[in-house]
């Protein structure tokens, strides 16, 4: 999908700067770091409440694309959870209580809907978070954005600013990061309590190209209330679903409603480079990794070096299929590949085939089949390479 990198959309979605000077060692985020530790590791129970505003703009100007958000979490381990994100142009609903767990997206009003399950209590700042349950489900979901983030290159000099919420004035270290332009990652900015061991500000920003265009989101997060270690009512451990709402069976089809896993994978006819003609099912007995693409998509290119890397590792004579699948021209694809220099197997499809048998109606669209032919992941958008390695351990590929 030709959109901005995800970490603004990671953390709009599910849990969830300014530079002073040189960057390097700083002891009071260090300290920070350890008081977030053992925060984390004794907390029981919280509930907070705060705003997002996000705006997206051709990079340089303004008046583009706002939104804001009504944020609200709770949680009581190890068995109930509610984090809700009200904007005006998304609602996200998940939580575990007494009778379900769920996961509602406003966008596409569709909600997944299961029993309930115990949460998970991992810290992971993986900003390519996977639809699965003891990602979804954990203890922390609802704190993403107000823990402080773990590995930043932070300036030297600590800032201080004192932060109003709710007629309380509460003095804050403020750590700045600079931005790491190759990345897609703009400068960010934490304004930390050491009191309360929770970042209750939280400014960055991210750029990516779209339509051509170099744009660049910004993300701002404030607190406005929160309790920690503290009673949190039952009633708010409820949910119904919205009227009209698809419910599913998999999370995943929350976000990817047309999602094939669990299905046979359709039989399906390419061209490689060659010329020759050669069928899907021409690699049963064998796990095949399938990614629709294309030489124009930068998600796609993003993603290729993650794919060249797997199939080094595992793509041996009798190891996982590698199989990236373009509608364009072979002159296209060879420039493209000589550019490059990838080595996995590069076949023609035709569009109708890549949009009708496997709904690849955006790129990069990629699937796991293993070795009877079962869809085992159906993935849409650019991947991490840790991303695409747990797609394969669908299909038991890895450890």
């Amino acid at each position: 999908m030709t959109t901005l990198p995800r970490r603004a959309a990671a953390l709009s979605v599910c849990l969830f700067l300014l530079v002073a000077g040189m960057a390097g060692a700083n002891p009071d985020y260090d300290a920070a770091l350890a008081r977030t530790r053992t925060l984390t590791d004794n907390l029981q129970s919280y509930e907070l409440q705060g705003t997002m505003h996000m705006a997206t703009n051709v990079k340089g100007q303004t008046g583009g694309m706002e939104m804001e958000a009504d944020i609200f979490a709770a949680a009581r381990y190890p068995d109930r959870l509610v984090s809700r994100q009200d904007g005006s142009f998304f609602k996200l609903d998940l939580g575990v209580g007494p009778e379900h767990s769920w996961f509602y997206l406003g966008q596409k009003n569709v909600c997944f809907l299961s029993g309930p399950v115990m949460l998970s209590r991992e810290l992971t700042a993986d900003q390519n978070m996977e639809l699965v349950p003891e990602q979804v489900f954990n203890f922390f979901s609802g704190l993403g954005q107000t823990l402080l983030p773990a590995g930043l290159e932070v300036a030297e000099i600590t800032g201080h600013e004192v932060y109003h919420m709710g007629g309380k004035d509460i003095p804050c270290q403020v750590f700045t990061s600079p931005a790491v332009p190759e990345a897609g990652k703009g400068p960010r900015e934490y304004w930390y309590d050491p009191q309360s061991g929770l970042v209750l500000k939280a400014v960055m920003s991210v750029t990516g190209v779209r339509n051509g265009m170099q744009m660049e989101q910004t993300l701002d997060y404030e607190t406005s209330r929160f309790t920690l270690n503290e009673p949190v009512q039952e009633d708010l451990f409820t949910f119904a679903v919205p009227a009209g709402a698809k419910v599913v069976d998999q999370l995943e089809k929350v976000v990817n409603p047309d999602s094939m896993t669990g299905e046979a994978a359709p039989e399906i006819s390419f061209t490689d480079l060659d010329g020759n003609t050669l069928k899907l099912s021409d690699f049963r007995g064998r796990v095949v990794f399938l990614d629709f693409w294309a030489t124009w998509c930068g998600p796609c290119k993003m993603e290729m070096p993650h794919l060249e890397t797997l199939h080094q590792e595992l793509g041996g004579k009798d190891g996982v299929v590698f199989l990236a699948a373009s509608s364009e021209d072979p002159a296209t694809i060879k420039a493209f590949l000589k550019k490059y220099g990838y080595t996995f197997k590069v076949v023609q499809v035709s569009a109708e085939d890549a949009a009708g048998k496997f709904k690849a109606t955006s790129i990069p669209s990629g699937f796991v089949i293993d070795q009877d032919g079962v869809i085992r992941a159906h993935l849409v958008g650019a991947q991490s390479e840790k991303q695409l390695r747990a797609a394969l351990g669908r299909a038991g590929i890895g450890g």
